[in-house]
């Protein structure tokens, strides 16, 4: 379990460290809204997706015969997903143009990865002064919970 996050922790620092290396130390993203909040969702959802997304795709064949003539169709649906919360961010002023708000988000490396890392160790802490209980009940309902 603990080489497990050990892993993990370093394939995040490594994917922020190199996406930062590319723009300088720094990921930024927009966004628009007609509040300006929303417009502040929409630059970290944006940002959000551009250091994590989960692809999940599911083809579905269908094939059959209608009135002597066979025919095949394949339906794909693709959606998308992002659960990394985004530590150490900034805004910059907003602007308004027109009836809509547009917002910018700065990630800057040397503020985030300090944080994902103090994040990442609570979690082991977490994780091992649960282990004990886990090994101490190792019946698999308990398990599951």
């Amino acid at each position: 379990m603990k080489s497990f996050l050990k892993v993990m922790a370093a394939v995040l620092l490594f994917c922020l460290g190199a996406s930062s290396v590319l723009t300088a130390q720094e990921i930024g993203e927009k966004g628009i809204g007609d509040t300006e909040e929303q417009a502040r969702s929409a630059a970290l959802a944006n940002l959000s997706s551009r250091l994590y997304v989960q692809v999940e795709a599911k083809i579905t064949e269908v094939s059959g015969e209608e009135n002597y003539k066979s025919y095949a169709r394949t339906f794909k649906e693709i959606t998308t997903s992002s659960n990394l919360p985004i530590l150490g961010h900034k805004f910059l002023p907003s602007e308004k143009i027109k009836k809509e708000y547009v917002v910018s988000v700065v990630l800057e490396a040397a503020k985030a990865l300090p944080l994902y890392e103090d994040k990442l160790n609570s979690l082991l802490i977490a994780l091992n002064e649960a282990k004990p209980l886990i090994e101490k009940n190792k019946g698999d309902s308990f398990a599951y919970e």
